[in-house]
């Protein structure tokens, strides 16, 4: 890859948009950006729950992003697309750890940068520190609007809410794989209500059942039909 292709990939990501060829010249001379070519693999990429202690950046291609919730009882999965940034909010703080598991779906472009090297080197670029605070104040923003309250009355109004504390990428595609016992805990209904809402959303054509598997093909479907709005 040609000095010109690597910097043409590195200023469409989020953190580094904006920094000039001559600024991130200067960094290379420190940080040797090394992009690696992934191929598609099962094998994880990151593992939830590991201590995060690297920038890193997806060029191009495309991740599976999976978590399981905090008492074991379901599992999300969605894409993510490069250009991107993963958990830059997780760098920092008291508990530095990745909150989900990444797969390279298909072959990626990785460049991964050493948590020192970022306070070191890329923390003086004012450019980048603005590009950062952003990136955290609109994930702060997030977490406000999935976590505020809103009385849900009806058992299709509860599943939509559910499903967007779940989920959090831009990617209309999503998997949620879920005991329908659970679910119906989670909403305070009974299995039977639970059940014949996401009967009714299959015929409607919003989500595909399988066992124990909740498939969305366009999350951002069922969004607007209650007008939830899309993902950003």
């Amino acid at each position: 890859m040609d000095i010109k292709e690597k910097y043409n990939l590195l200023t469409r990501t989020p953190l580094l948009m904006g920094i000039s060829g001559q600024e991130l010249a200067r960094m290379e001379e420190h940080l040797k950006f090394q992009v690696e070519t992934i191929p598609a693999s099962h094998y994880p990429l990151i593992v939830q729950g590991e201590v995060c202690t690297k920038l890193l950046f997806l060029l191009s291609g495309e991740l599976l992003k999976e978590t399981s919730s905090q008492d074991g009882l379901f599992v999300t999965q969605e894409y993510i697309s490069g250009p991107t940034v993963i958990e830059a909010e997780n760098l920092y703080g008291l508990h530095c750890l990745y909150e989900y598991t990444y797969r390279p779906s298909s072959q990626c472009q990785i460049l991964q940068i050493r948590k020192h090297d970022i306070g070191t080197h890329l923390m003086k670029s004012e450019i980048f520190r603005l590009n950062y605070m952003n990136m955290l104040s609109a994930h702060i923003s997030r977490l406000k609007e999935q976590n505020s309250c809103v009385r849900q009355k009806t058992v299709r109004q509860k599943l939509v809410s559910f499903f967007q504390r779940s989920f959090t990428t831009a990617d209309p595609r999503k998997i949620m794989k879920i005991k329908m016992t659970d679910m119906a805990d989670y909403l305070d209904e009974t299995r039977l209500s639970v059940s014949n809402e996401l009967n009714n959303m299959k015929d409607e054509g919003l989500i595909q059942l399988m066992r124990m598997i909740i498939y969305i093909p366009d999350i951002n479907k069922i969004y607007q039909n209650l007008n939830y709005g899309k993902i950003e």
